[in-house]
């Protein structure tokens, strides 16, 4: 794996370059939306690993996170058919 560029390892003239093209900006918005994915894509197996994982590190952010994934990890997207 390639090690990625840091700050400190530039000289000085290309710091000095670079902060001369920093521009900054603002954007206006009225709203956010987010999306909560916790890995829908993925196999059941390969997601109850993540479970498994988080569930290991004890953290409070992964426990919760952790149970999230596990509450939607055996239901189904498959909608019923509407009889004709």
């Amino acid at each position: 794996m390639p090690t990625p560029w840091k700050l400190k390892s530039a000289e000085d003239a290309l710091i000095s370059q670079l902060i001369d093209t920093i521009v900054g900006f603002t954007i206006p918005f009225d709203q956010i939306e987010g999306k909560a994915k916790l890995n829908q894509n993925h196999s059941t197996k390969r997601k109850q690993k993540v479970v498994d994982g988080l569930q290991q590190r004890k953290w409070s952010g992964d426990m919760e996170i952790a149970g999230l994934m596990q509450s939607r990890l055996y239901k189904t997207s498959i909608q019923p058919t509407k009889s004709r």
